[in-house]
């Protein structure tokens, strides 16, 4: 095998790799001289039929065309289509189309073969001249147009763009375009979307330090250049600026499939970019089909490098007018998004405020406090209040006696994003709430199970009893552990008497080492 190897690396052989690490030999030389020898051959028997010492061209062409179809099977297989490519079997079977039309005409021209096979070569010819013809037409004009076209002045008012934008488009529109406020279409069907507005640093600092820098549900306060963007979700302005993108058809195949449409108040302009057909008529048709993307029939004439018109499809904010600068102070658009956004923080606080006083009562009902504990995984606990672990403290004493099987294991989670300091201080009353077999541990019912150690109190889940929060998390016994050593001796006796598994374990080790 090395023997091999060194032979023909010595003749010029080289691995080349065209799907990941797939090793393939292939000789730099081979494809020049294949596509070298079609093309002399091609010649060599058109001067012949030309010359008359060519009798016909029948065997020949149906030699061609098997070669046409052979290679467009192989570029229709998956992964070996790249080794195909790789090696060049595009430029061979678009040469082996065009070398079987020149002699078809020929051998017609010559006498050789019936009159009537002219159409396809005549075909051939007509329909890439008119798409190569016809395309570069198409695309002066489209230049044209898209270099006259007068950028929309939106000073003011309020814009919406695509869901599928160009990063920065909304800070240029904003910023530079000084819309009132700019709108970005939600991936769903719908009329709904992403708003945006420019604010000061002022009325971003009072807007922050009202939600106790944690702002309620979709909305966000995002630094960019230029200023501070606020954000929110909600249904599109009617009277907006509505800026809309389709792809643009291309059923003659005059300029492919990379265009498109752009619409803004009665006017348009295409954008992207076209490739218009090659000088040369070169032909391929195969079946492409990528194992992670596309899967499509690929029928055509070959096209050169994509060519600009206009920005990017989704750079639409090269259509939009300098519009100097606006003042977010006086906006109506910031002033109404500001308003909404103070509501919506009074909002969030009152919905956590009931479930503060619902968790201290003892009685909650989680359906029926969704929004603010959606709100609290969000923000943090500390919303609750500047005591927030003794209430989550009252509320897993009360929980671990409710019938609620998940309830323990959200409070839980809430505790997770308390701060180290708050839960040192509610160390006492965390102790204590979670000093709970029932709470921590968790008993298969079965019917030999001998239930005289069970705690008498304890509710029936199924074929399960106890709520088993130290199993399902483990990560608040070993936090509370880490700052409140009165729990160690707990988690230790738990752990004796059901294995809690080894984050416990490693805890209880660190802890016995300290």
């Amino acid at each position: 095998m090395r023997w091999s190897s060194r032979v023909l690396r010595l003749l010029g052989f080289r691995w080349v790799f065209p799907v990941g690490t797939m090793a393939v030999p292939w000789h730099p030389a081979l494809l020049p001289l294949v596509l070298a020898s079609l093309v002399v051959w091609t010649v060599a028997r058109v001067v012949g039929l030309a010359v008359g010492t060519d009798g016909g061209v029948g065997g020949s062409v149906i030699g061609l065309s098997v070669g046409f179809v052979l290679v467009g099977m192989l570029l229709s297989v998956p992964v070996l289509a790249w080794v195909v490519l790789a090696l060049g079997g595009r430029l061979v079977q678009a040469l082996l189309a065009l070398a079987a039309m020149l002699l078809v005409a020929m051998s017609v021209a010559a006498g050789g073969d019936p009159r009537w096979l002219a159409v396809l070569p005549t075909a051939y010819v007509v329909v890439w001249a008119a798409q190569a013809i016809g395309g570069r037409i198409a695309f002066a004009r489209l230049r044209r147009a898209a270099g006259s076209f007068v950028p929309v002045d939106v000073r003011g008012r309020a814009v919406v763009l695509p869901s599928d934008l160009e990063s920065g488009t909304v800070r240029d529109v904003l910023v530079r375009g000084a819309a009132g406020a700019v709108w970005q279409r939600s991936w769903q069907a719908g009329d709904g979307g992403t708003g945006r507005v420019l604010v000061t640093t002022e009325q971003a600092a009072q807007l922050r330090e009202a939600a106790r820098h944690a702002l309620p549900g979709d909305t966000a306060l995002e630094e960019v250049e230029g200023g501070t963007v606020l954000s929110w979700t909600g249904a599109l302005p009617d009277d907006a600026v509505v800026f809309d993108v389709a792809r643009r058809p291309d059923p003659a195949g005059l300029l492919g499939r990379d265009l498109w449409h752009v619409g803004v108040e009665g006017r348009s302009v295409v954008t992207g970019s076209a490739r218009v057909v090659l000088p040369v008529p070169l032909l391929n048709a195969f079946h492409w089909v990528s194992l992670t993307s596309r899967n499509e029939w690929v029928v055509g004439f070959g096209r050169g490098r994509p060519r600009k018109v206009g920005p990017d499809r989704r750079a639409v904010h090269h259509l939009v007018a300098d519009g100097g600068s606006v003042d977010p102070v006086v906006s109506p658009d910031t002033l109404a998004a500001l308003d909404r956004a103070w509501h919506d923080v009074a909002d969030r606080d009152a919905d956590v405020e009931q479930l503060r006083a619902a968790a201290l009562r003892g009685t909650v009902d989680r359906s029926a406090h969704e929004r603010a504990l959606a709100e609290l995984r969000r923000g943090g606990a500390m919303l609750l209040s500047a005591d927030a672990a003794d209430v989550l403290a009252t509320w897993l004493t009360k929980a671990r006696d409710g019938r609620d099987q998940q309830q323990p294991a959200t409070i839980a989670r809430l505790l997770q994003t308390v701060p180290d300091a708050a839960i040192v201080d509610a160390g006492d009353r965390l102790v204590d709430a979670l000093n709970s077999r029932k709470l921590a541990l968790r008993w298969e019912l079965t019917p030999d199970l001998d239930v005289t150690p069970l705690p008498r109190d304890m509710y029936r889940f199924g074929n399960h009893g106890g709520f088993g929060l130290a199993f399902d998390r483990p990560e608040l016994y070993v936090r509370v552990g880490d700052l409140v050593p009165d729990l160690r001796p707990l988690v230790a006796e738990l752990d004796r008497e059901m294995a809690l598994g080894d984050d416990v374990r490693l805890a209880l080790a660190r802890w016995n080492g300290s």
